[in-house]
């Protein structure tokens, strides 16, 4: 994540992703490079957390997938808790 901004929705519930989604892009424009992670409370509900995101226009993928870049991300989806307290430092 090196330098970029970054901020944690955690433990979020339905709903609440669309309220995250609306303040990421309310943020970008002042803090270029954005990063926000999304950890779902459920992670049965990540496919639809992801959809949500990427239904707004922004960039995301999961943790799990491993991306190869980050820096074109605007949304990373938390969804292997074990990196949590990784997250957290």
């Amino acid at each position: 994540l090196a330098g970029r901004p970054c901020w944690l929705a955690a433990h979020t519930e339905a709903g609440e992703e669309e309220v995250v989604a609306e303040l990421h892009a309310a943020l970008a424009p002042h803090l270029p490079g954005l990063l926000t992670l999304v950890l779902p409370s459920g992670q049965e509900r990540c496919a639809a957390v992801l959809e949500v995101f990427r239904g707004q226009g922004l960039a995301t993928a999961r943790w799990s997938d491993k991306p190869r870049s980050y820096s074109s991300l605007d949304v990373l989806l938390v969804d292997e808790l074990e990196q949590l307290s990784l997250i957290y430092r």
